[in-house]
């Protein structure tokens, strides 16, 4: 099974709606948790996320005071932020790009493809990450969810480095 205009291939229905949510966007699975606006595509990764705000977060960096649920996060972070080890490397020809994370990769690889895989469904733009059509998605519905920490300030902005240079040039001098 195949969508038009998308050269990957899956083998039931179930797994090709799962990547139609990579060309559309859209995450209608909300995480509960009191003042988390995080949004998911898929249940399993809404239940990924939700042991995020649990206390059982037993496998703990020696590096710093990160914490993980699986060891697999664990290995991932100390690869990432202390050890600089980036076992997946790019095969485009004389492209020596490497990354701690898969879909870091494959993000990147997008680069050399020109693939823009996710489409905002209000107009013609395309986005080769989906939390750029996210941001995106914003000057379409006007949301501003990003809110200046500063206790006397009430703005609120589409994106959270708006905020921070906001912050920056406002509040911090």
């Amino acid at each position: 099974m195949q969508l038009k205009g998308c050269s990957l291939e899956f083998r039931d229905k179930y797994n090709l709606s799962v990547h139609m949510v990579r060309h559309t966007g859209e995450k209608s699975f909300q995480c509960q948790s009191a003042g988390c606006t995080k949004t998911y595509a898929t249940k399993a990764a809404l239940d990924v996320h939700q042991n995020t705000h649990s206390d059982n977060r037993r496998f703990k960096c020696n590096e710093c005071d990160a914490a993980f649920i699986r060891k697999t996060q664990l290995t991932v972070h100390v690869s990432d932020k202390h050890t600089g080890q980036k076992p997946f490397r790019c095969n485009w020809p004389g492209c020596e790009y490497q990354a701690c994370y898969l879909n870091r990769l494959q993000s990147h690889k997008l680069r050399h493809t020109g693939e823009k895989p996710y489409k905002c469904s209000q107009c013609e733009w395309t986005f080769r990450l989906s939390h750029h059509l996210k941001t995106h998605m914003l000057k379409h519905t006007g949301e501003r969810p990003h809110e200046c920490p500063h206790t006397a300030c009430d703005k609120r902005f589409q994106s959270k480095q708006a905020m921070r240079t906001h912050f920056k040039r406002t509040h911090s001098k």
